[in-house]
């Protein structure tokens, strides 16, 4: 049986915070951020790599004065064998002008 791995995020202005749970660490590991567009689709916006702890706070880098729907994805390739690919919640995240 394959599960996901518990991926944590959270988003105030311009930072984002992810966490990923799994069995082992996965410290040096690509998550990516991604947005939700207008045609309904799950966007890549920028990887980001995991640090100790299998954590890290990062700029979100998104454009001034918007409002997005981002999450946190990653990929079977990255979290490893046993386990499928795994998404955060989505976050509303208002980048200040």
């Amino acid at each position: 049986m394959r599960l996901r791995p518990s991926i944590s995020f959270s988003a105030f202005k311009r930072y984002g915070s992810v966490k990923v749970k799994a069995d082992r660490s996965l410290q040096g590991k690509k998550v990516y951020l991604q947005k939700f567009t207008r045609f309904h689709e799950w966007v890549k916006v920028r990887p980001v790599v995991l640090g100790a702890h299998s954590q890290k706070r990062f700029l979100l880098q998104l454009p001034r004065g918007h409002r997005y729907a981002v999450r946190i994805f990653m990929s079977l390739n990255q979290v490893g064998a046993g386990y499928l690919d795994g998404y955060s919640r989505t976050v509303v995240v208002k980048t200040p002008r």
